[in-house]
């Protein structure tokens, strides 16, 4: 297993280790580590040209697995939730799947990013669907975890950094380019709910590594605002292109224009600690977004809201941040900057 802190130190190191790790995850052919490798493999068209053909044969293997199950009336060996995804992806057909698809709609007032990803509508809810959440809701040990004994193989990175334990998995349905789960002492077990000791971690953390990972964002979900395990854990990726949050244009970055939904940006971790603080003490969620030295924090409403009209949900870090993720080619190709915005603005808690 690669050591994190080497992983972390460039680019390059941490490109060849997202690769190699699904290279080695395809070998196992089973429909969960099929749909993890297919859905990220799919996020870079250069890698899936490379790997069309080790991705076809495994996935013929799995399909004539699951003709024959269905053929003597068994269930196959997979979780229900991987069963419903690899049986969505047979009645497709992997070649029939579409591509990854991404497009810019702006306004002078606001800018949206838009990702069509046919895949990710497999994506099972679990706690993300949830209403009625307490942001203090107790590990449950029985529930599903990040130290699950098959989650090793969806792991390409581990060890010490700063004094802390910390390990990279796979994200089964990403969204962005070289998306990991980033899980912070995870033997401790400890829930969803962030202290004051690791929001000072984190900041710190994304702030050096960014320094040699140039592009390296952390972002985080409570629950009740996208989280869909009760495991502590961050998101991680490598920027391509910047997220709308990010955008000069808006008031919280210095510009003239007010974000869709309410954001305050810190630089002091102590300062973003006394408003989050405030949140779980009033049980609102938020998300959060540690980018160039800086926090964004974004307070949600509860119950989670999705887009009542569109075929996408909204509650997640990414979507709050102006990265939206629509399953409809037709809403993907026809929303608008003012639906989005409205929709942004129902959800943020003003």
């Amino acid at each position: 297993m690669p050591d994190i802190k080497h992983v972390l130190s460039s680019p390059g190191l941490y490109k060849q280790a997202f690769e190699d790790g699904l290279t080695r995850i395809l070998q196992h052919k089973t429909a969960g580590t099929f749909i993890l490798a297919c859905a990220n493999i799919f996020q870079h068209p250069k890698f899936l040209e490379n790997n069309k053909a080790h991705l076809h044969e495994v996935y013929t293997y799995i399909k004539e697995y699951y003709q024959a199950c269905q053929r003597e009336g068994k269930q196959p060996e997979d979780t229900v939730d991987d069963i419903t995804a690899m049986n969505n992806i047979i009645e497709i057909g992997l070649e029939n799947l579409d591509a990854v698809q991404t497009r810019e709609i702006k306004t002078s007032a606001a800018t949206f990013l838009l990702n069509y990803n046919q895949l990710r509508s497999f994506r099972p809810a679990r706690m993300s669907k949830m209403e009625n959440v307490q942001l203090d809701t107790a590990f449950n040990a029985q529930g599903f975890h990040f130290n699950k004994p098959f989650l090793e193989k969806e792991t390409f990175a581990q060890g010490n950094m700063q004094g802390r334990q910390l390990c990279l998995l796979y994200n089964k349905f990403p969204f962005v380019k070289y998306h990991a789960l980033l899980v912070l002492d995870k033997e401790q077990h400890n829930n969803q709910l962030l202290i004051e000791e690791y929001l000072v971690y984190m900041a710190e953390l994304q702030s050096t590594t960014q320094q040699q990972l140039p592009g390296f964002v952390v972002a985080y979900n409570s629950l009740g605002a996208g989280a869909s395990v009760n495991h502590l854990h961050f998101h991680a990726y490598l920027e391509t292109t910047p997220l709308p949050i990010f955008s000069a244009q808006y008031r919280h970055n210095g510009g003239d224009h007010p974000y869709p939904a309410t954001c305050q940006v810190f630089t002091d971790p102590g300062d973003a600690w006394q408003v989050i603080q405030s949140l779980h003490d009033k049980n609102t969620p938020y998300n959060l977004l540690f980018h160039d030295r800086k926090i964004y924090c974004l307070p949600r409403k509860l119950p989670q809201k999705t887009f009542k009209d569109l075929d996408v949900t909204l509650y997640g870090w990414s979507n709050m941040a102006g990265l939206i993720h629509l399953n409809d080619k037709e809403a993907f190709a026809q929303i608008s900057v003012n639906q989005l915005m409205e929709s942004l603005a129902a959800v943020s808690l003003q």
